[in-house]
């Protein structure tokens, strides 16, 4: 196996990266208190979907509104499905967003992903955002740490991975909001080997269910319109699986109404569709506070 035990050299590249993303941090939390007097917009949104292969998600985001141009950036969440293979797994965020002018900002992000000691993610992501009256250009650098339980010694096997993801989003039309993106991903190992049976038998069968998911690429398109009271998105996202190259397409309608403003609602449906013939459709609903 072309895995690597978690050493020195990735640990100190991620510990490198966690403390570039703190000292940013510091220096934010440092502005004097009159920058802190005009706070952008703050948001809380708890958001609840469902698939037909009885498997739940909940989320909770929370933006807070630090300065007029600083952002702070909260978010827990939660996957489980039942079955053969049951899933339990917890997400948590943590980011800062920051307009440098009016026409660039930058976004730094940690996240972590985890179930127990059988998987652990740790993902470090930089989005710089460049804006014009009709345009949007974005690109994001992103380094993640992947931990797997190895079932026979029980202990944790790494793989690292590295991403780089660029978008366009185009509003120049009354009412509408066009957007394309397409990340593509590079491994540190052959991720086609976790396809074979004598590493699905070392690997936690609940780890492997998660990594079915590690993607070598993935391509978005979607169309937004806004209404005066609500907006209706449309969005259709093709990925590539790193382990077996198959294809995967998810379709999305998603309708949030303004009509209770602070509040909002939020209605999605959509349904997954892969090339082994595995699909599933799903729906959800978010409800958010805006002050």
């Amino acid at each position: 196996m072309n895995f690597t035990m978690p050493g020195t050299g990735v640990t100190h590249q991620l510990i490198k990266q966690s403390g570039i993303f703190l000292l940013t941090c510091l220096f934010l939390f440092s502005l004097p208190a009159n920058a802190l007097a005009e706070a952008a917009a703050s948001s809380f949104q708890v958001q609840y979907l469902q698939d037909s292969s009885d498997s739940e998600d909940i989320f909770i985001d929370i933006n807070l509104g630090l300065t007029d141009k600083t952002t702070l950036l909260l978010s827990a969440g939660n996957t489980r499905a039942t079955g053969t293979n049951s899933i339990d797994l917890d997400y948590r965020d943590i980011g800062l967003s920051h307009q440098l002018n009016k026409n660039f900002d930058v976004l730094l992000k940690y996240e972590t992903i985890s179930q127990g000691s059988e998987i652990e993610t740790d993902t470090i992501k930089t989005t710089f955002t460049w804006s014009t009256d009709k345009w949007s250009f974005g690109l994001t650098p992103e380094y993640r740490d992947l931990k797997l339980l190895n079932t026979l010694t029980g202990r944790q096997v790494s793989l690292t991975s590295n991403g780089l993801g660029a978008s366009v989003y185009y509003y120049g039309i009354k009412n509408w909001e066009y957007g394309v993106s397409f990340t593509s991903y590079d491994y540190s190992a052959n991720t086609r080997i976790l396809s074979l049976p004598v590493v699905i038998r070392l690997i936690s069968s609940n780890a492997l269910t998660v990594t079915s998911g590690l993607l070598d690429n993935a391509t978005s398109v979607n169309a937004t319109y806004f209404f005066s009271k609500s907006d209706l998105g449309a969005g259709y996202t093709r990925s590539k699986s790193a382990i077996d190259g198959q294809y995967s397409d998810v379709i999305s309608l998603k309708w949030t109404l303004h009509n209770f403003e602070p509040f909002n609602i939020g209605l999605e449906v959509g349904s997954v569709d892969s090339s082994n013939n595995v699909g599933s459709t799903y729906s959800g609903l978010t409800l958010g506070y805006n002050w």
